[in-house]
């Protein structure tokens, strides 16, 4: 599904609000994180970015008032194109954050990682969110940069 400018500028308030960006697998792996006790909100995200991704619950039952935590997590070239998309979009601490997180992935030896170039990395981003060829989307990235 292509999305629009209006879904994008959705996902990055949503991620600037109540996401985090980190790393894992020993400091190699660029991951977004959403956590939330809105079911639905959660599941927005999820349609809207890889409605493949499964989202996982967690129960406090030290209240009764504790309502169920939803989470969402994005790992490898999902992540790396996400944070590439909406950067313009976010707050300067969120900025810093989404850069450190790049520098350290382009970091590793293309062995390190599944996607052996952060460019090819967000040409198949691009095909995939716009809806458009390969050619199209080297096109749409050249004239962004």
């Amino acid at each position: 599904m292509a999305l629009s400018t209006l879904h994008i500028g959705w996902i990055a308030g949503i991620l600037e609000g109540e996401g985090s960006f980190g790393l894992t697998n020993n400091k190699t792996t660029p991951c977004i994180w959403l956590g939330m006790t809105d079911k639905d909100t959660v599941e927005k995200l999820r349609d809207l970015i890889d409605p493949t991704q499964d989202i996982s619950i967690s129960e406090d039952n030290r209240k009764d008032t504790y309502k169920p935590m939803y989470r969402l997590t994005l790992n490898n070239r999902r992540a790396v194109g996400w944070m590439m998309t909406i950067y313009p979009l976010m707050s300067e601490r969120r900025k810093i954050k989404i850069r450190e997180c790049l520098n350290s992935w382009k970091q590793f030896k293309p062995d390190d990682r599944k996607s052996r170039n952060p460019e090819t990395t967000l040409v198949r981003f691009i095909m995939e969110t716009k809806g458009v060829t390969k050619e199209e989307a080297y096109k749409l990235l050249s004239g962004a940069k």
